[in-house]
């Protein structure tokens, strides 16, 4: 035991130099993401070839023509060829297909000022990056208020989440709901990370995959996410009335059906994207018919883990949402921000055994985020974030075999 202790000790001096290198990780991506949003906004061509124009057709159609009218394809159609000044043919539409909820926000939000109302949208989604990143923080244990300051900067900084500020998306309201979901589980607190997870049903795929297998363990959480998703459908009622719900739906069918409307399954990073980035010849009906299978699968397999799991830990919480990401039959990059939530786990496990500390997770997390950008500006398909997702399943699961190696080593040396 004392042998342990001078290792564990040991281990945090030998880090403390990576502090300077954390803090200029968070300074180089902060000054990085400025740059990008500078050029994005001052140039007419990148701020109406984004996903804000259907967002921004939305909170303008909906303040104009009501709430109702939203999932119309020829008002958003008009809204967006006023945008971006020319006209285009109905299939060239980037469709609004978010649920209705959102809707009140948009309203409020969205200003007849392009540029204004992007600001707006984006100053709104980063405070709910803010939010989520500081549920993940203080689900993590033994850090000083100088490492939770360092961690909360680097979560903030993940680039998904930059690439969801900048496309005018709204997969922070994914990562809120998905940290209060994590924050919930992991302190026993089953009604709020039900609650939480009722929020994922921005991404309706995704949240089914997680709430799922809650009906074979810890089954609050599922009735908890049910009283959350009948909120959230009642707003959405409320606010769109029985016929816009149906052109809700509607428009769902324009997304599954991957054709056409911007959809661009060969960009996405999930298993679709990757099938049709390596099988070239075989058709794209083919391809999504099997991303389909497996997402059931998927969901299959983990309501079978949850059954046989005694406890629902850290480990299985990541690969729930790792699975539920790959194999979700529609994922852009944006939307990767969840995996802020298994990177969250895989610090948990860390620091409970004082194999890392906070000082030596920062540049990592910092690394990570410039590994991502990188790749994403680079090449198709996205080749990082599937090796992360491999690599997080790989440390979620046999962690603790590596951790025990790496103490022995460090024990050996002081002995």
């Amino acid at each position: 035991m004392l042998f342990e202790l001078r290792a564990v000790s040991a281990i945090r001096r030998r880090f403390d130099f990576l502090y300077p290198l954390a803090i200029a990780g968070i300074v180089s991506l902060a000054w990085l993401y400025l740059i990008l949003w500078v050029q994005l906004i001052g140039v007419q061509r990148l701020r109406t070839t984004t996903d804000f124009v259907a967002f921004y057709a939305a909170g303008r159609i909906a303040q104009t023509e009501g709430a109702g009218q939203v999932y119309n394809l020829q008002s958003q159609r008009a809204v967006e060829e006023v945008v971006v000044g020319h006209t285009f043919q109905a299939d060239e539409v980037n469709p609004f297909v978010h649920p209705p909820f959102v809707i009140p926000l948009l309203e409020h939000v969205i200003q007849p000022d392009y540029i204004a109302a992007y600001q707006s949208w984006a100053l709104v989604m980063s405070a709910f990056f803010v939010v989520s990143a500081a549920c993940l923080v203080i689900s993590l244990p033994r850090l000083l208020k100088r490492d939770a300051i360092i961690l909360l900067a680097v979560l903030i900084l993940f680039f998904p989440g930059m690439v969801s500020i900048l496309n005018g998306q709204d997969s922070a309201i994914l990562l809120l709901g998905g940290a209060i979901w994590l924050y919930g589980l992991l302190k026993r607190k089953d009604r709020l990370a039900g609650l939480g997870l009722a929020l994922t049903i921005i991404r309706p795929q995704i949240s089914l995959a997680l709430a799922l297998p809650f009906l074979f363990k810890r089954r609050l959480v599922w009735w908890w996410y049910c009283v959350g998703f009948s909120f959230l459908a009642a707003v959405s009622l409320l606010v769109m009335g029985p016929e816009g719900i149906r052109s809700y739906f509607g428009i769902l069918t324009v997304s599954a059906s991957g054709e056409g409307y911007l959809i661009h399954e060969w960009a996405m990073v999930n298993l679709l994207g990757l099938l049709r980035n390596i099988f070239l010849n075989i058709s794209a009906v083919a391809l999504r018919d099997i991303s389909w299978v497996f997402f059931l699968a998927a969901i299959v397999g983990l309501c079978l883990l949850w059954a046989r799991s005694k406890l629902i830990l850290e480990r299985h919480i990541g690969l729930a949402v790792i699975l539920s990401v790959f194999a979700s039959p529609h994922l852009h990059y944006h939307d990767l921000v969840l995996l802020l939530l298994p990177l969250a786990g895989s610090m948990r496990l860390a620091l409970q055994r004082d194999s890392l500390c906070a000082a030596s997770l920062a540049p990592i997390l910092s690394a990570l985020s410039f590994l991502l950008l990188i790749n994403h500006m680079v090449a198709l398909p996205h080749v990082a974030p599937y090796l992360l997702m491999l690599a997080l399943v790989l440390w979620l699961w046999y962690s603790d075999r590596l951790i025990k190696l790496f103490k022995r080593k460090h024990v050996g040396l002081l002995e």
